[in-house]
């Protein structure tokens, strides 16, 4: 007795639950599909309806297209398209276009989404013909082929989706019957789509060979064209905040990717090919809470390519955590020929690689550990120098002005509001002097270069604003850690570099923790500055406390230190 190695009714739940890690990289399994059969757009539609949810009725995604303009498919090669591991491209991968590998994408990648997908295709003749798998007929034992193709008017399907000019000649797949995205409405499927898709095809976009179209007849203001993300922050333009039309980092070295051998002796398997970037100072100035910092934060990692397209991202045990790692980027490529060694699943959903150092003298004829030792080698040798650099260059402040950040603006700002007279002001008024000794006087307190005329207009509007505070930092002798310096009506706030609460705790702080904790660090400490300065009549008071504090934290942290001496 015979039976059936694959029971469709039984197996396709398994295929449903195959573990793609979310809609937007079934959606992309489409689109490898599109790139790969040469089309140079692909237009994504989606349409939405209402749903019973409970109590009430809810509008979600009901029906989702891609059309591409490739060269479509004849008759065989449609019925083939739905086939599980049935796919014409199997195996083909070292192509230019070859993005597939077990021919498993179209129907696993649909059915893990959808519960119906149907597909028109047409090549030269430009006659489309349909064919389509349903899940719930194939559980009911009413579908156990896939249904010889038949002709379609897609112009029927399309609608008025792309105004009219419907490819003559491609492919358009289409879901229905949608019960498994993760995202229901159109807006935020759009925004999370464009996101996914614009860094997996940024190469193939940024260099012109693929367009992909987002469209929406109920949100047309949604509806745009998927711009580059790009974890190096080098292509323009690109979905970047701030810059969306220069590149945000630098690359490292002359800008050619470095291309490396493997094996690194004898014939070769294959070739990977690396890329690094790392932000400049004025880009990093703009902080970790600003938009492009979010941004970059969402962006923070090593990104290994297969055949330019982005299959998995994250640390691979490279480095280890810290937020100041959104500020470098990371990039490999490597050919399909070297799939079993990156250990690349059928899904195309990410690699098995993780560091690995290990002496060439172990590698025991076993080249997945000799591939996965070189990737490490060099990715190290890379990142390793720039992390130490970014570290050694300390977190710069968000520039308000030359003693600014944002700590003082909202210091200056909840100061301001409050209306109380500061002793700064009182002594601006009690003792005016020309505007050129308070430039000079200001300059001196934030190591501003006063003859700088550029530096000169703003310290020239820093006193016009009236009240603000500052947090610089300098050297002195003595128990205090943190002073304060009134020229004009500026407050300059110092903390004592030489004082070891700064090594042992400020200074450490400002290198490891995240913007927000540092912002409420300097708070904390300005807040002191800022309870004197609206208690006039107690003002000797906060001096008098301000030594007493910082004689005693030195004490203490003295004798902290001493402890840990004697532990060791």
């Amino acid at each position: 007795m015979s039976s059936a190695i694959f029971p469709a009714a039984r197996a396709i739940d398994s295929y449903r639950n195959s573990g793609y890690k979310h809609s937007a990289s079934a959606v992309a399994e489409l689109v490898d599909n599109s790139y790969e059969a040469k089309a140079k757009n692909v237009w994504i539609i989606v349409t939405e309806g209402v749903k019973k949810g409970g109590q009430r009725e809810v509008r979600c995604i009901e029906n989702l297209y891609v059309v591409d303009d490739g060269i479509g498919m004849d008759k065989e090669t449609l019925a083939l398209s739905l086939q599980f591991g049935g796919g014409t491209r199997t195996g083909m991968a070292t192509r230019e276009r070859g993005l597939g590998r077990f021919g498993m994408g179209l129907p696993n990648a649909s059915v893990s989404q959808c519960k119906r997908v149907s597909v028109y295709s047409a090549d030269s003749n430009n006659k489309y013909l349909t064919t389509y798998l349903d899940v719930d007929e194939i559980k009911g034992g009413k579908q156990e082929e896939v249904p010889a193709p038949k002709k379609a008017d897609i112009d029927d399907l399309l609608g008025s989706f792309l105004d009219g000019s419907r490819p003559a000649v491609g492919t358009t797949v289409h879901w229905s019957k949608i019960d498994r995205f993760d995202i229901r409405r159109t807006s935020v499927f759009f925004e999370h789509l464009a996101f996914e898709l614009g860094r997996r095809y940024r190469h193939m976009i940024s260099e012109g060979k693929l367009k992909i179209h987002l469209i929406s007849e109920e949100f047309k203001e949604r509806s745009c064209i998927v711009k580059p993300v790009d974890p190096l922050f080098l292509m323009a333009p690109s979905q970047a905040p701030n810059y969306e039309t220069k590149p945000a980092f630098e690359v490292r070295g002359d800008g050619a990717y470095k291309k490396v051998q493997f094996p690194e002796s004898g014939k070769p398997i294959g070739y990977l090919y690396f890329k690094f970037s790392k932000a400049p100072a004025d880009v990093r100035q703009l902080g970790g809470a600003s938009r492009f910092g979010k941004f970059a934060d969402e962006n923070t990692g090593i990104s290994i390519l297969r055949n330019w397209r982005e299959i998995d991202f994250g640390d691979f045990g490279v480095y280890d955590y810290d937020d100041r790692n959104r500020w470098w980027g990371a990039e490999i490529n490597f050919d399909p020929t070297l799939d079993e060694f990156m250990g690349v699943n059928f899904l195309k959903q990410g690699v098995r690689f993780r560091a690995k150092d290990k002496p060439k003298d172990q590698f025991d004829e076993n080249q997945t550990v000799e591939l996965w030792a070189l990737i490490t080698q060099v990715l190290k040798e890379q990142i390793g120098p720039m992390i130490k650099e970014i570290k050694a260059e300390g977190r710069p402040r968000t520039k308000a002005g030359p003693g600014g950040g944002a700590a003082p603006k909202i210091a200056t700002d909840s100061i301001n509001q409050s209306g109380t007279p500061t002793l700064t002001e009182e002594k601006d008024k009690e003792q005016p002097r020309p505007e050129g000794d308070k430039i000079a006087a200001v300059a001196a307190a934030l190591n501003a270069n006063a003859d700088d005329p550029e530096m000169k207009q703003t310290l020239k509007e820093m006193l016009a604003k009236g009240f603000q505070m500052h947090l610089t930092e300098g050297r002195w002798e003595g128990p205090i850690f943190l002073s304060v310096k009134r020229e004009g009506n500026q407050s300059i706030v110092q903390l004592n570099q030489d004082h070891p609460f700064y090594s042992a705790f400020y200074e450490p702080v400002r290198q490891s923790a995240d913007d927000h904790s540092i912002t409420a660090l300097d708070l904390l400490l300005l807040s002191f500055i800022g309870a004197q300065e609206t208690d006039r009549l107690n003002a000797k008071f906060y001096d008098h406390v301000r030594e007493k504090w910082g004689a005693k934290l030195r004490e203490f942290l003295e004798a902290l230190a001493e402890g840990e001496s004697r532990a060791a």
